[in-house]
Parts: C-alpha cells; sequence; structure tokens
C-alpha cells in the first residue's frame, strides 16, 4: 500500500494577507476561485504544461498550482478546466474538489467487483480526503488520459464518513482546510494504492457505500484513482518539473513548466541528471545532512517547505521555532544556517549533493508581505516522520527535477526513480 506524503496539506503557510498567520496543519483540499492558468502549451511543445507559485484560493505561500481540464468519458465538448490544482510529486492521483465543479463535466461512478459505489477515504500526515472514485477523461497541454479514476472530494451524495477514517485525523475535504481546488498527484507510482488495496477487504482507503451505509472493500488496479500521465497515449513515463531560482528574501510569484515524458522528445532529455532510484514500495531514498541520516527521505512539490527532524545534525538552539505570528512552529534562526544534503539512491549507488539554506520564517514574511515564494523556509517534522527528510518545494527552486514511474524504462533506469 502506498502512502500520501502530501506535507503541504500537513504542514503549510496559510498567508492571510498584509499580516500574514503561518498555521501548522496537516492536510488540506481546496474548492473553487483565485487565480488561474491555461490549459494551453506552456511554450516549450505539446508535452509541457504551465505551473506557478500564485497563492491560490486562500492566497497561500509556496503552493505550486496548475489548471486540469475534466470531460465526459469520452466527448469533446463537455469539458471544464479546473484552476489552482495543487501539483504534488509526493502523493498519487487526480482529486478535485467537488465544489469546483460546474456541471459541464459529467464524470461516471467506479464500483466495486459487487457493483456497489466506490468512495475513498485518502489519509495524509494529518487527516484525509472523503470522497467517491468516478471516471473522467483528463487534458493537460496536448496531452490526453481517457476515462481514468479520479476522487471527488466533498461530494454531497457521500457526507456520512465512516468512523475508521475520521479516526485517522482531521476531515480537509473544503477549500479553506485544502488550499486549493484539488491535488494532481504526480509521484513515482501510477495508483493510490496498488496491489495492497486490491487485494485486502479492510485496506483503510477503499470504501463500498449504498447510500450512508459504507462498508471496507477492495478496489482493482483499473478502479484506483491513478495518476493521469501515466494514462497519457505518449510521453507517460515520467514527468519534469522546471523551475527557476528564488532569492533568498523570496519573490512574489514563481512560473516554471510541468513537462510530460522523460527521454521521449527534445524537450524532456534526462542528460546529465544524476539518478536515484527509490523503494519501490514506498517510494523513498536516503539523505545525509551533517552526521544525520534520513532513511526514508523524498521529493515532494507539494510540501512547502523543508522538513526534518531535530537531532544530530541540527538541534532547538541552532535552529529554534518561531514563537509568534506571522510563522509560529516554523524555524526561525538568528541568522539563515547552511548546510548540505547528500542525497542517496535506494539500491543503485548513485548519490548526489544539494545546498539547502533554512532562514527566519517570521522576518522573511514580514519584509515581503505580498511575496508567495521562499527557497527558504522550513519547520520540524512531526515525529511519526522522524527519519524523513521532506525536501518540499524549495528544493525544486533552480533545479530541473525528474519522477520516473514505477515499471518504465528510461534509458538504463527502471523507475520508480527521481533525478535532478
Amino acid at each position: 500500500m502506498r502512502c500520501n506524503k502530501f506535507f503541504q496539506s500537513k504542514l503549510w503557510l496559510p498567508l492571510a494577507a498584509a499580516a500574514a498567520v503561518l498555521l501548522l496543519t496537516a492536510c488540506g483540499g481546496g474548492g473553487g476561485g483565485g487565480s488561474s492558468l491555461s490549459t494551453g502549451s506552456g511554450g516549450g511543445g505539446d508535452n509541457e504544461h504551465p505551473i506557478a507559485v500564485t497563492g491560490g484560493p486562500i492566497n497561500n505561500v509556496n503552493l505550486l498550482l496548475t489548471s486540469v481540464t475534466i470531460c465526459t468519458p469520452g466527448s469533446s465538448s463537455q469539458c471544464q478546466t479546473i484552476p489552482d490544482v495543487l501539483v504534488d510529486t509526493g502523493s498519487f492521483g487526480l482529486r478535485i474538489m467537488a465544489s469546483a465543479l460546474n456541471g459541464n463535466a459529467t464524470p461516471t461512478i467506479v464500483r466495486n467487483g459487487a457493483n456497489v459505489p466506490l468512495v475513498e477515504c485518502t489519509q495524509f500526515a494529518d487527516g484525509f480526503t472523503w470522497g467517491p472514485v468516478k471516471r473522467v477523461d483528463v487534458r493537460m497541454s496536448d496531452e490526453r488520459a481517457a476515462n481514468i479514476p479520479i476522487q471527488i472530494i466533498g461530494d454531497p451524495a457521500h457526507p456520512t464518513v465512516p468512523a475508521d477514517c475520521l479516526a485517522t485525523g482531521s476531515n480537509n475535504s473544503t477549500v479553506a482546510d485544502f488550499g486549493a481546488n484539488g491535488v494532481l498527484g504526480i509521484g513515482v507510482f501510477k495508483e493510490d494504492c496498488g496491489s495492497g488495496c486490491a487485494l485486502i477487504t479492510d485496506n483503510g482507503l477503499y470504501y463500498a457505500c449504498n447510500g450512508s451505509s459504507c462498508e471496507p472493500s477492495t478496489a482493482s488496479l483499473t478502479a484506483q484513482v491513478r495518476n493521469p500521465i501515466a494514462d497519457f497515449a505518449v510521453n507517460n513515463n515520467g514527468v519534469i518539473i522546471d523551475l527557476p531560482a528564488v532569492p533568498d528574501q523570496g519573490a512574489a510569484t514563481v512560473s516554471g513548466s510541468m513537462i510530460f515524458g522523460i527521454a521521449t522528445k527534445g524537450n524532456n532529455a534526462l542528460g546529465n541528471a544524476r539518478v536515484l532510484d527509490v523503494n519501490p514500495i514506498s517510494g523513498t531514498f536516503s539523505s545525509s545532512v551533517r552526521t544525520q541520516t534520513f532513511s526514508q527521505s523524498f521529493l515532494d512539490t507539494g510540501s512547502n517547505g523543508l522538513f526534518f527532524p531535530y537531532g544530530s545534525a541540527f538541534n532547538d538552539t541552532e535552529l529554534p521555532t518561531c514563537d509568534v505570528n506571522p510563522a509560529p512552529d516554523f524555524f526561525c534562526p538568528i541568522t539563515q544556517v547552511d548546510a548540505t544534503g547528500i542525497l542517496q539512491g535506494y539500491s543503485n549507488g548513485n548519490s548526489v549533493s544539494a545546498d539547502f539554506s533554512i532562514g527566519n520564517a517570521n522576518d522573511l514574511l514580514n519584509d515581503n508581505p505580498t511575496f508567495l515564494a521562499y527557497a527558504t523556509v522550513g519547520a520540524p517534522i512531526p515525529q511519526a516522520f522522524a527519519n524523513s527528510f521532506d525536501w518540499g518545494l524549495p528544493f525544486y527552486f533552480g533545479r530541473r527535477v525528474y519522477t520516473g514511474f514505477e515499471g518504465e524504462q528510461i534509458g538504463n533506469t527502471i523507475g520508480p526513480f527521481v533525478a535532478f
């Protein structure tokens, strides 16, 4: 069974306005309004799609957003473009807020083997999203994934959340809680659960629901919420996130490209990028910072900071947390702390160094209250992830980062892998 990381939702910095208040939360979802992005080409080819840090519906910082067009399966006219969808390399599958839908597209119900509608409790770090699985056609740039399962978060047709789902944390099925109109999970896996949910009835994610009565259910691989890029006809073996660098003091906005496929066209060659294979079950690799090793590390555009535990690498004297607004619980060192991480492949022996910096989050937001992109924000990770270094969105600024999907051979490497 796969773990949806989604640390943007777990730990995020909501920016209210000029006098911002940063909140430490855990999972989210969004539902309407806000800025939008064109669904046309990102400028480099028919497999390139625009992405940007623009604040989203609640004007949050370090949210990497895009637009996704969904259509009634088989239709070229019954479609809707959803703006402000979070781009998340740490989760798997497309999830759209029911409140963002205008009725132009009509998703079709996905049922289990007993012909009962499937509803999912998608679990993230400190909460969940609840909603049915339905099929749509998905379009981005000139690419199309036909008739794939997605989750409709907060669908009023399924208001009753099972008790064991409620017990996983807060219900993040509104725009206010989630910060976006949905999430585009484009991590290394093609389905959000895999064989575990196909074989195990009580898997904790999928339910068969007749009205308000829901029971745990298996979900076949073809019924599970899927990474839509993996179902494109071409350019479907991976994805590249290409973002410009951000100054230490931050930037108002950032625009870049999401490029579909790896080594399939002239604009997505792997080139000299260093390939790190990841654990084929968890999607993680190892990171070392100073004298501390984090054996379950991951890259994650869905996290809006760098998140890691205290320990031998850092302590609360060097990296104290902010105790006042606008960034309570994020790092607030007296002076910027610079460090280097060594990222190590799971089994292929490759490693690569990555410099990073942690600044004073309070000072950054107070000095530039209208900025939305910051490369030097971070916070302590929850204890449940004590062996993890979450290389969130700040890691992606100034880099071209590759995500190779499971089972796909790209050059001499078979996914899953990451590279930069």
